[in-house]
């Protein structure tokens, strides 16, 4: 679900006149890098982000956690016309998810405890949004040379 998700909105942002073979090549080459490298590094910067939440090593969390991811992917790629970023869902249901763990075994503790890892993960995805804007933005120019 992810992949087919994923693959969908990166090809909404281009061209819509066709791509040569080449420039598709090359998305292509580029999507399998990604995608080899993100294996090759055991998940790499995402799975810190993941296993810095509390709880998600266990089988049954981490279950959970997907299961509402992919039910949250499967809603929007079959059921809705509105593209929708996997790492926003993703980042968002693990925000969801320890701000309800932490107010539920920290009852009477300051909330504000929470928020330096919230704020630091919105800044990651701020800075991932940031270079797919940049990306999708060179393979548009690059084509069109």
């Amino acid at each position: 679900m992810w992949l087919s998700h994923d693959i969908a909105n990166i090809f909404v942002y281009l061209p819509r006149d066709g791509l040569t073979l080449p420039s598709m090549l090359v998305i292509i080459a580029i999507l399998c890098a990604g995608l080899a490298h993100l294996f090759y590094t055991k998940g790499g910067k995402i799975q810190e982000i993941v296993l810095s939440k509390s709880g998600t090593r266990f089988i049954r969390s981490a279950c959970l956690i997907d299961l509402f991811y992919a039910l949250v992917l499967w809603y929007f790629k079959i059921h809705s016309s509105i593209p929708m970023s996997t790492t926003w869902v993703f980042v968002g249901l693990l925000a969801g998810r320890e701000l309800a763990v932490y107010r539920t075994f920290n009852k009477g503790k300051a909330i504000k405890v929470i928020f330096p890892m919230l704020v630091a993960d919105f800044l990651k995805i701020m800075l991932g949004l940031a270079l797919s804007v940049a990306v999708v933005t060179g393979v548009i120019y690059f084509d069109s040379l």
